[in-house]
């Protein structure tokens, strides 16, 4: 980037963070950590693992655990948005629409379902 645009680098640059990692440190990270969401990078045939999971998809609705992605974007929202190839014009309206009711609804309710799960499972875990 520094060899492309000087200026955009050290803008870049002065907002990175630098952490001691040590061997055996235990990095905790998701797609979800900057509050973005991504395109897919798998394609549309990949399946999702059966059973007991945290994607957002499966905690809104569990009938989608082992589902390809194509076929949970086809009967839900676009959980996971197409980039390639291209989207007709009209596929895209419906694709930019579900995003707007996924963000705005259904990933707030995915993530308390998510926190519900993990505090369970920590708790179950206590007890154990």
């Amino acid at each position: 980037m520094e060899s492309l645009n000087e200026e955009i680098n050290a803008k870049i640059e002065s907002t990175k963070l630098e952490f001691d990692y040590q061997p055996g440190d235990c990095l905790f990270c998701h797609r979800w950590l900057l509050k973005r969401y991504t395109i897919r990078y798998e394609r549309g045939c990949a399946r999702l693992l059966e059973g007991v999971s945290l994607e957002p998809c499966v905690l809104t609705n569990p009938q989608n655990s082992g589902k390809s992605l194509d076929e949970i974007c086809e009967t839900n929202k676009p959980f996971y948005p197409r980039c390639w190839p291209p989207l007709q014009l009209e596929e895209r309206k419906l694709q930019s629409s579900g995003m707007d009711i996924l963000s705005q609804d259904i990933f707030p309710l995915a993530l308390k379902k998510k926190i519900d799960t993990i505090q369970d499972i920590m708790a179950d875990a206590g007890k154990a």
